[in-house]
């Protein structure tokens, strides 16, 4: 029985060497591991089995860290990342969610200089350049989420999620969901 198995595993996990070598090519994550980190195993265990478990049959989760400010969650989700970063071979991304109007622009960054995305000649000369950037990350993940983890982190307001028009806010054709982009997803 599943439910029994989880719990003897609860009750068994202790502290384990890592090596926190093992991680995709293709990443951003701009804190290295913490080498004192110690507990917060049932943490780790919980955020493994709903994001690896592979019990979603989408084939890729969206997990939350939710709590008041310095409880670790950015630290659980750095030693989430580098302990099991082997799992998402096709990349590991970090944004700083504390400012939404700046998603964009990290999404850009992802799409072209750590997934090296290209968008046509034409769309790279328009005004909406960040846009076709986006809609190939977006293809990207439709295509290779289930082997990616996407991390926003520092969220002010997790709802920002849900928002069709965070993103592009002044075009009404752009209308995209961060809840949507078809790869794993962790915030805090």
């Amino acid at each position: 029985d599943y439910v029994r198995l989880i719990k003897k595993l609860k009750d068994k996990v202790t502290d384990v060497d890592y090596d926190y070598g093992i991680l995709p090519s293709n990443r951003d994550i701009p804190f290295e591991p913490n080498p004192v980190f110690t507990g917060r195993h049932v943490d780790l265990l919980n955020l493994y089995l709903e994001i690896l478990g592979d019990l979603n049959k989408l084939n890729y989760s969206k997990v939350g860290l939710v709590g008041i400010g310095g409880a670790g969650k950015t630290q659980l989700a750095i030693e989430f990342a580098y302990r099991f970063g082997y799992a998402f071979e096709n990349g590991i991304y970090w944004i700083q969610g504390n400012d939404p109007a700046s998603w964009v622009s990290q999404f850009v960054n992802i799409a072209k200089n750590h997934i090296g995305l290209k968008i046509s000649d034409s769309g790279a000369d328009s005004p909406d350049t960040d846009k076709h950037y986006f809609v190939e990350f977006k293809k990207y993940c439709g295509k290779h989420g289930s082997k990616m983890l996407l991390i926003i982190d520092d969220i002010p307001n997790p709802n920002n999620l849900y928002n069709d028009d965070i993103l592009f806010p002044r075009d009404l054709t752009a209308r995209f969901n961060i809840l949507t982009l078809g790869c794993n997803l962790l915030f805090t």
